[in-house]
């Protein structure tokens, strides 16, 4: 049961929420004022003792005059005597006061309290982040807690000279308060906007936040105590494993800045005049249980109407109780669903799930796919946006063109590519010849067939060489007419150019043909060909003639080459041989490579049957098909974004205006908001830029085309996939980040508490020393009074 004090009571005795204070004595007290009550008794004793003095007329007799010396000698021990005792009373009075007014002492210590005189700077952190939306029952969310748990922390400094000040990892440029008293007033002010907050979607930076802090400090050279207040679910890959790696997961320069560990800025900070205590405030849910849905994306190449489309996104299971089946529902524009189940996933670990989908109508689209909702729902979700086409536009450029068909160098490519019937393979082809592509606009294509072309001019290799930087794709075939001379000054470049290997000479070996070999059969452009068994009869297909080509790496001549060579190893710059020929030499037969955003195959043979036999087999077909696909994978204008960071779009330049506006989810609840494009470097394309994404789902950018018709694109946001793992970091594993800073580690339930709960009060050794003064007192008071006794009376006055 609960007994609750009046108010007025309160205001009498001292409120004991505040009892957290600074104190001239070596702690504090539950009740304050009862003590400063207990402590003016003291002088009690002090005022019986000189009342009681009698008053005496005195008068000389001669007769005594001899034992007057006698007492003068004794008057020294009789008055320590009488001190001795007044002492004692006044201290058996003072423990009194100490008992009733529960004298206890703080959590930090002796001196800690005695810091408790010099003026204290709280800077509390306030964990906003995505996972404090964890609901821990079904009225109170990991933030709840944290709200209450940092008002507890504000109702322990001192409001009559502390200072305190409350920074959101979301907004570190903007405190919600900044070195304000924590008076009752302020506090209940700072309580009222922390209701009005809410978790935002972002994830936490804790090397971040703590260089806020710094700063923050750096701004205050009178702060020479600082107790730092993070309250927090403390996850082990916000502060531990974040802490190792750089954001992207990978050790590297990040691991290096963060060897000295996360506290090592405010380490440095405290000295031997400035002190720094850390209070961590665990807020979490050690068995939280939570599944979300991540990093959608499109397996397929660029999405067709009408035709099916592989949605892949990885699945993310933390907690027991979240490994059970589910389903995956996919959702395209507002109503057009796909469900798929999702088979159980072990506790800490992820699946990658594949749906598929078909897109009713060509132009912009999004898709949303989602898991039933659980305690965390901002990351039950997860969205995709994306242009959809009629088809995928390839320009091929004929380079021997002849009026049969089948000695011309590209109709059985187009053929394949776009087979007559009623079964649409999702590809428009369009066919030029070498001197009609000088004038044809690439960025009316997703990819571009260069198929037996003697060359093309610096503008138009320029051209092509910006269209795969921007994303676009090329598919080079040789033959008896490229001049391989010039291929390797416009497209090589010396190893820093679209072409994935140096050009050599032509191997013709009519009278021994040449079988093809997969050095990767597991590549997307492959894997559907090499199957056991050889069931296509790739194995059967005969080269007659093919260019030779050596792959030439980056020189890691310098520590600086090294670094790039292997930057363009992970990022798929470095050539890559698909297949070669069964010669001594094993010469490649297709090579790959991304350049840019693009991705360029050379397939060192011809397109027709003059170099080789291949169309005469049925891997002709899927291999043309697969080539068309991957080359164009990264076409699709995919727009995606994380919350928390930009979300950016880049249109044609010649096409629309560089006024827009954008309506985020939120709307029509938030405004729409207007934004201007800005000229890229080269002048293609103008980007729109809208700064932050503060949720996740569809952000629309709507603008005119140059003939005034108003055109939306759409853009999708994420949130971080790491919110979605609630694992704490143990406290032992948390005291490791904090590099010598002293640490104190409480619970949220701890924190919230109205008193604190690791202070250790004295009542009981007060109420002790109180009895045994009384009885030392009361046996001094016998011991000198029977001495007195023994000694003769001397009459030496009258009344």
């Amino acid at each position: 049961m609960t007994t609750r004090i009046d108010d007025n009571v309160l205001s009498v005795l001292g409120n004991p929420l505040s009892a957290i204070t600074a104190s001239p004595l070596l702690g504090a007290f539950v009740w304050p004022a009862l003590f400063s009550a207990g402590a003016a008794c003291v002088a009690i004793p002090v005022l019986i003792h000189i009342l009681a003095r009698r008053r005496y007329r005195r008068v000389r007799w001669a007769a005594i005059e001899f034992l007057l010396e006698a007492q003068r000698r004794n008057q020294r021990r009789v008055q320590l005597e009488e001190l001795i005792l007044l002492a004692l009373r006044c201290l058996a009075v003072f423990c009194v006061a100490m008992f009733v007014s529960r004298y206890f002492i703080p959590p930090e210590g002796v001196g800690g309290a005695l810091a408790r005189a010099a003026r204290v700077e709280h800077i509390l952190i306030l964990d906003d982040s995505l996972s404090t939306g964890y609901r821990v029952d079904e009225a109170t969310t990991v933030f709840d807690r944290a709200r209450r748990s940092v008002i507890a922390a504000l109702r322990t400094a001192d409001p009559e000279i502390d200072a305190a000040t409350v920074i959101l990892p979301s907004r570190l440029d903007d405190p919600l308060v900044a070195s304000v008293t924590p008076s009752p007033d302020q506090i209940e002010t700072v309580e009222a906007r922390l209701a009005t907050l809410a978790p935002t979607q972002e994830t936490y930076d804790a090397g971040a936040v703590i260089a806020a802090v710094r700063e923050f400090l750096d701004t205050r050279p009178d702060a020479l105590n600082v107790v730092l207040h993070v309250v927090s679910d403390f996850q082990a890959n916000a502060w531990i494993d974040r802490s190792r790696s750089g954001a992207d997961g990978r050790e590297g320069a990040a691991t290096r800045r963060t060897e000295a560990g996360i506290f090592h800025a405010l380490r440095d900070w405290a000295g031997s005049e400035r002190s720094l205590r850390v209070v961590c405030v665990n807020v979490g849910s050690p068995q939280a249980v939570n599944r979300g849905v991540h990093d959608p994306a499109i397996l397929s190449g660029i999405p067709v109407v009408g035709t099916e489309v592989r949605v892949k996104s990885s699945v993310f299971s933390v907690g027991a109780g979240a490994e059970e089946a589910t389903e995956l529902t996919a959702t395209i524009g507002e109503a057009l669903t796909f469900t798929q189940a999702i088979g159980a996933i072990s506790a800490g670990s992820s699946l990658t799930a594949e749906t598929e989908v078909a897109f009713p109508s060509a132009g912009e689209e999004s898709v949303r796919l989602s898991l039933p909702s659980d305690r965390l729902e901002a990351d039950d979700a997860a969205y995709l946006a994306a242009r959809v086409f009629n088809a995928v536009r390839i320009l091929i450029v004929n380079g021997e063109p002849d009026s049969d068909p089948f000695l011309d160098e590209v109709h059985l490519l187009a053929t394949a590519l776009r087979p007559s019937g009623n079964v649409f393979s999702g590809y428009e082809a369009t066919i030029v010849s070498a001197s009609e592509f000088e004038e044809t606009r690439l960025t009316d294509f997703h990819a571009v067939i260069l198929a037996n072309v003697p060359s093309i001019s610096d503008r138009a290799a320029q051209e092509l060489t910006e269209q795969v930087r921007g994303g676009g794709g090329l598919i080079l075939f040789l033959g008896d007419q490229v001049d391989e001379d010039a291929y390797n000054r416009l497209f090589f470049a010396e190893g820093g150019g679209i072409l994935p290997a140096r050009l050599g000479e032509r191997e013709i070996a009519a009278d021994a043909p040449r079988g093809l070999l997969l050095t990767d059969r597991l590549h997307p452009a492959l894997s559907r060909l090499a199957r056991e068994g050889d069931p296509l009869g790739l194995g059967r297909v005969r080269f007659r003639g093919f260019t030779s080509c050596s792959i030439e790496a980056p020189d890691p001549g310098s520590e600086e080459d090294a670094n790039d060579a292997e930057a363009a190893s992970i990022s798929g710059a470095v050539a890559k041989v698909l297949a070669t020929y069964d010669d001594d030499a094993r010469s490649p037969a297709i090579v790959e490579k991304r350049h840019g955003e693009g991705r360029v195959v050379l397939v060192t043979s011809s397109a027709d049957k003059e170099w080789n036999n291949w169309a005469d087999f049925p891997t002709y077909l899927p291999i043309c098909l697969e080539l068309a696909a991957y080359v164009t994978e990264r076409a699709g204008e995919v727009r995606t974004a994380r919350t928390g960071g930009p979300v950016e779009w880049a249109l044609p330049a010649d096409r629309y205006e560089a006024a827009g506006f954008v309506r985020t989810p939120a709307y029509p609840a938030q405004s729409e908001v207007s934004l201007t494009g800005a000229p890229t470097p080269d002048g293609r394309s103008i980007r729109f830029r809208l700064p932050r994404a503060e949720s996740p789902g569809i952000y629309r950018l709507s603008v005119n085309s140059r003939e005034a018709r108003e055109e939306t694109f759409l853009a999708a946001a994420n949130v971080d996939p790491r919110e979605s793992d609630l694992r704490p970091c143990r406290e032992e594993e948390l005291r490791r980040t904090f590099d010598g800073v002293p640490m104190q580690y409480v619970t949220g339930a701890q924190a919230e508490n109205d008193e604190p709960p690791a202070r250790r009060e004295l009542w009981s050794f007060f109420v002790i020393a109180a009895a045994l003064t009384l009885m030392l007192e009361q046996t001094l008071a016998w011991w000198f009074g029977r001495r007195h006794r023994a000694t003769p009376a001397v009459a030496g006055s009258v009344r």
